[in-house]
């Protein structure tokens, strides 16, 4: 099993071609664009039903985790389905330690590190921008990969994850063909209350 440590990853695992994923650790502030005027933050169980969304283009699934320290499975698709992994959010640390997120594609596994987490941190996979969208800004009513949905990266107030067609645009993901799995361990176990145990994945579909 190929390791990536968190202070050295900026790409992709040997299974993801030119896709690139980084690995960061989150808080419970990352939002996500919901609509052309709208977000949904990771404090909220919106954030992750939205992960979880099918729809035409992408898809996803969510997961509640327990306190084990032990590997538990964010998503598990065995067969029949090809895409590009965009994002991997998991859930809460209940303390301390040291955590990864696993991804096995054609029974290659990946563990991706993260040795520094601390009480309530995320570890977190994919596009994340440093700024927030200014909703109230008129230019932000706008299509998707539109010249103005760069309003949306206006002001540097709060990490914002990109969508995830706004993921593929700009080279990020991971591409699998047939299967993929992902799960979660957190050396101190998940925290249990509702949404911090929450964790999910978003794919976009070929």
């Amino acid at each position: 099993m190929a390791s990536v440590l968190l202070s050295t990853i900026m790409g992709g695992s040997p299974a993801s071609s030119s896709k690139m994923l980084k690995a960061v650790t989150g808080p419970d502030n990352i939002t996500l664009k919901s609509s052309s005027t709208t977000q949904e933050v990771s404090s909220a169980a919106s954030f992750f039903t939205l992960m979880a969304t099918q729809e035409p283009t992408r898809d996803g699934a969510l997961a509640d985790l327990t306190g084990a320290t032990t590997r538990q499975t964010i998503v598990d698709i065995v067969s029949g389905t090809a895409g590009i992994l965009t994002h991997v959010v998991g859930a809460s640390s209940a303390g301390s330690g040291d955590g990864e997120i696993i991804i096995t594609i054609d029974g290659v596994e990946t563990s991706y590190v993260f040795p520094s987490l601390t009480t309530a941190q995320r570890p977190i996979l994919g596009g994340i921008s440093s700024v927030i969208p200014d909703i109230a800004t008129a230019a932000n009513s706008t299509s998707e990969l539109s010249r103005a949905d760069a309003g949306w990266e206006d002001e540097i107030n709060a990490p914002s994850m990109y969508t995830p067609m706004q993921s593929v645009e700009r080279g990020l993901g991971i591409e699998f063909t047939d299967n993929i799995k992902v799960e979660q361990r957190l050396s101190a176990g998940a925290q249990v209350s509702a949404i911090r145990n929450r964790s999910a994945v978003t794919y976009v579909r070929n």
